[in-house]
């Protein structure tokens, strides 16, 4: 359940999502017979079983196009093995695991797939967590097999007028703005855990309508990241951060000499996150927050009243569209910025209804503690309130 109220459909050009039922789905890259259930150190899932996607797939009722599934199921035999080899002798908490090498099948049987098939299905897979900042070039960006896969695989199945869907088997975001044209549904997992294929189908067949949303922005180039300046550098031939590799003169615990190696200076300020993007008007590919559904929500009788300690906004949330699902009521709010550095607005409460039926409605209230609304006044060396309007 808590994987299945976390994914986010980001994309879903002309209804590509839901599945019909008892489809035939071609499943393509590796990360869709092999799931990454969890991150390293802290982040990581020792489950006793895993269920990938296609066994979600197969279990919801769906069929699968045999010549691609006998190819991946003959290459992660060999990768299994390759993989196990390798991670055996680096298992450190802070090394990334090896993941199975991305593959495409060969032109004749993705074309043979393309003409059998309904749907094409990737699923691109990233693991990472605590210990070490992730490699631009090899983690934020897909590779080139990745994008070579998705690039066939798209013009193939949209030559036969038919719909790529692409799942992202990710803990973090992942550069979009180079393929995502290429895809006609782009859905994020996230690491879902042990049960991740069964709650992703459930998610791609209309079981349960997507209701997670964004919880940081998605932007067009990693450099409009406002920590892209002064995130620490790490050079292809270490696998973490160089300050690991520097030792400290006799008597020093740590050096502190090179700026984004040994230290990294806080310069955001209260803008961090999507708060920098939408006071400096920076286009993101997707906003903190975003999330599609397969139905549609209205929004009625919105009220705000001073309770006291609190602020208490009801509304009511109506399901105007044709299939069942949950809403997430975000409540952002715009402060003065007269006396104080404030953002353009903020989200100071959020919500998910129940699940509603078409036409069904739900009364929602979500309470804003006034303190909320402060900001730290270094002046002052407190927190303070501005005075005025908030909106």
């Amino acid at each position: 359940k808590a994987a299945e109220e976390g994914i986010v459909l980001l994309k879903n050009d002309s209804e590509s999502l839901p599945l019909a039922p008892e489809s035939k789905i071609a499943l393509f890259g590796v990360t869709s017979y092999e799931f990454i259930t969890g991150g390293t150190g802290a982040g990581n899932v020792n489950g006793s079983y895993v269920i990938n996607l296609k066994q979600g797939l197969s279990d919801a009722g769906f069929g699968l196009d045999k010549a691609t599934d006998d190819f991946y199921n003959d290459c992660l035999k060999y990768e299994k093995f390759n993989t196990r080899r390798i991670n055996s002798k680096f298992n450190q908490w802070f090394v990334d695991a090896e993941r199975p090498a991305e593959a495409l099948p060969s032109k004749a049987v993705l074309a043979n797939a393309a003409k059998e098939a309904d749907k094409a299905v990737i699923t691109i897979g990233r693991i990472f967590g605590e210990g070490k900042d992730r490699l631009y070039q090899f983690s934020y960006l897909l590779s080139a097999d990745e994008m070579r896969l998705i690039k066939e695989v798209s013009a193939a199945f949209h030559a036969e007028g038919k719909k790529l869907i692409v799942v992202l088997d990710v803990g973090g975001i992942v550069d979009m703005t180079a393929w995502q044209d290429m895809a006609d549904a782009v859905v994020v997992s996230w690491l879902p855990g042990c049960e991740a294929g069964h709650a992703i189908a459930s998610v791609l067949s209309g079981e349960k309508t997507p209701s997670g949303r964004l919880p940081m922005s998605i932007p067009v180039s990693y450099y409009d990241d406002p920590t892209a300046g002064t995130m620490p550098q790490i050079l292809t031939d270490k696998p973490v951060n160089y300050s690991f590799y520097r030792p400290a003169p006799i008597g020093v615990t740590k050096r502190y000499d090179l700026e984004n190696i040994d230290y990294v200076n806080y310069r955001e300020g209260v803008y961090s996150g999507y708060r920098y993007y939408v006071t400096d008007k920076v286009r993101t590919a997707y906003p903190f927050g975003f999330g599609l559904s397969y139905t549609e929500f209205k929004y009625s009788g919105m009220t705000v009243e001073d309770a006291g300690e609190d602020y208490v906004v009801n509304v009511t949330v109506e399901n105007t569209g044709k299939y069942s699902g949950k809403e997430v009521v975000q409540i952002y709010v715009k402060a003065p910025g007269k006396d104080m550095d404030k953002p353009v607005r903020e989200l100071k409460g959020f919500t998910k209804t129940s699940t509603l039926a078409p036409g069904q409605s739900q009364a929602v209230e979500i309470r804003i503690p006034k303190s909320l609304l402060a900001s730290y006044d270094e002046s002052r060396t407190g927190w303070a309130t501005e005075k005025g309007t908030y909106s």
